[in-house]
């Protein structure tokens, strides 16, 4: 058994979130929920996230299998990290095109996309948008809307274990009927095999002073031609995935940093805002405006 378990449980990773910190004060944010918008500050440990995100209970509030799901998270973040910080790393230096060069030229660069893509896969399936839309499934029981959650989250297996929990007498044989007979398998995994088998990164840079929001429901799917998922890696570089360029079985990696106008940066940040939930981390007050007349906007 555990010594200490762990309750602020991220549906984005603390190394993701610390791309976006600007010194001492920590990380700025808003949240879209208080009025007036304020501009606030965090350290990561504390935002996009809640307590026992992850967690199952059964119907006394117990816990099954209590950090199973985090634990699990927490060995694909030791994975990803290192990668991730990298490539960050190396995109504050002056000399990044040259260096990215490099990274292609040098076969590099395929082991972190790889990274990078798992990072984009693993945010969509665990976040937040993802647990609300299973949450307020009112047709549902309150104990299958949890398991079409592990099953859309985890795998056959990993269900089976927590039914086995959760359910008892018809309902369990109800229940692990489900889980068998579910034909198209796990959605990550049908995830990861679409987006690593379809796409590749194109990787992009601000320009003009501008500086990119990260949405607590960050990757911003079609909505622009030609460029399925969009996804902000730092205030200043956006991920797009692209269809794969293939010339004779082989993959072309084209070694450009495009660069961002102002108004393309508008545009990815205004399908941020449409994008978020609630907490949206920013640059500064001068972003107070943009997000007002963008909401205002898009509520009329």
């Amino acid at each position: 058994m555990k010594k200490e378990y762990v309750r602020k449980q991220h549906y984005i990773p603390q190394y993701a979130l610390k791309a976006f910190q600007t010194g001492k004060k920590g990380i700025p944010f808003i949240n879209l929920h208080h009025e007036p918008i304020k501009l606030r500050y965090s350290q990561s440990r504390d935002l996009m996230q809640e307590k026992d995100f992850y967690e199952i209970k059964n119907e006394d509030g117990n816990y099954i299998f209590r950090n199973y799901i985090e634990d699990s998270y927490a060995i694909l973040e030791n994975k990803i990290s290192s990668d991730f910080n990298k490539f960050v790393t190396l995109s504050l230096n002056n000399n990044f095109q040259e260096e990215f060069k490099k990274m292609v030229d040098t076969g590099e660069w395929f082991s972190i996309e790889a990274s990078l893509l798992l990072h984009i896969i693993s945010t969509m399936v665990r976040g937040i948008g993802i647990k609300h839309i299973f949450k307020e499934k009112s047709d549902l029981p309150t104990n299958f809307k949890k398991l079409y959650y592990l099953m859309f989250t985890t795998s056959k297996e990993v269900a089976t274990q927590f039914a086995n929990e959760i359910f008892y007498k018809d309902e369990l044989e109800l229940a692990l009927h489900i889980i068998k007979e579910d034909e198209l398998g796990s959605p990550q995994s049908l995830l990861s095999h679409h987006i690593f088998e379809n796409y590749q990164i194109r990787v992009c840079s601000t320009e003009e002073g501008k500086e990119l929001f990260l949405s607590d429901n960050p990757v911003i799917v079609q909505k622009f031609e030609g460029e399925d998922y969009i996804f902000p890696i730092s205030p200043n570089i956006c991920l797009i995935l692209v269809p794969l360029n293939v010339k004779d079985d082989n993959i072309m990696v084209n070694p450009n940093i495009y660069p961002l106008t102002s108004k393309q940066v508008d545009s990815i940040n205004e399908e941020s805002i449409l994008n978020t939930e609630r907490l949206l981390i920013v640059s500064s007050n001068v972003d107070i405006g943009f997000i007002e007349n963008v909401m205002k906007r898009h509520l009329k």
